[in-house]
């Protein structure tokens, strides 16, 4: 079985019954740059791991970025796969996944 590593170049681990496995690592767009993550990750935790802090623009023109990390807040909304407003703390990544932020 081939290992897969995430972009940080280290394996992907997940916990199985006591036993370490080999994660699936995917591939995502994110603001048209295409990323290695793995598949059990939050689309905000893909977009914080990108070093990225402005999620979208608020209709002042103010930049927001998630403040709750569990979908209360709505402040991290992004567009996923075409629909806006989508809350990234509570969708988990998938294959070929878009992503696009406002900021």
């Amino acid at each position: 079985m081939a290992e897969h590593r995430s972009s940080s170049g280290y394996p992907s681990l997940k916990g199985t019954n006591g036993n370490l496995t080999v994660g699936i690592v995917i591939k995502l767009s994110l603001d048209n740059h295409v990323l290695d993550v793995d598949d059990d990750t939050t689309v905000a935790a893909v977009i914080l791991n990108a070093e990225k802090t402005v999620f979208r623009t608020s209709v002042s023109g103010e930049l927001r970025g998630p403040l709750c990390g569990m979908g209360i807040c709505f402040e991290c909304r992004v567009t996923i796969n075409g629909i806006p407003h989508q809350r990234s703390c509570t969708r988990t990544v998938e294959d070929e996944m878009e992503v696009v932020t406002g900021g």
